[in-house]
């Protein structure tokens, strides 16, 4: 198992903020300032809706993680950056078809491409955050084995 499905809650938490701040930041600019009167509830639906996607994000980096696993190539199993590229690149298309799948639903193709693109990039954001922490933490804070 690699260190990207070892950080999923990490990934999972970040990208729920991130989402979070992204998705209720665009109401409040789309809406001038008018839904931060409605209260509390705005945010808690966009804290749901930001948690879900989160988890599906989580839920394709695993599957892609299994998938990628199942391929058993040696270039892969030597190095270890390959297969997280490979990884991400994999989930990252599942996330953005299951996406543009379910907003075209509503009937415009572009509109659920473009919705689906957006949320893979802030998808990647997040991602590279925590592999960022990640590898700050294992520079400043080296484990000892013993």
């Amino acid at each position: 198992m690699n260190r990207l499905i070892r950080r999923w809650r990490a990934v999972f938490i970040v990208d729920a903020i991130v989402k979070s701040l992204l998705v209720y930041g665009g109401f409040v600019l789309m809406s001038l300032g008018t839904i931060i009167v409605d209260g509390i509830e705005p945010v808690i639906h966009v804290a749901i809706f930001a948690a879900s996607l989160a988890g599906l994000n989580v839920m394709s980096l695993i599957l892609g993680s299994r998938i990628v696993a199942s391929f058993r190539y040696q270039i892969m199993t030597r190095h270890p950056a390959l297969q997280i590229a490979t990884v991400v690149i994999c989930a990252t298309a599942m996330f953005d078809a299951i996406l543009t799948a379910i907003f075209s639903l509503r009937g415009n193709l572009a509109w659920a491409i473009d919705i689906g693109l957006f949320f893979s990039t802030t998808s990647l954001i997040s991602i590279f955050v925590v592999f960022v922490f990640d590898g700050m933490s294992r520079l400043f804070c080296p484990r000892t084995e013993g």
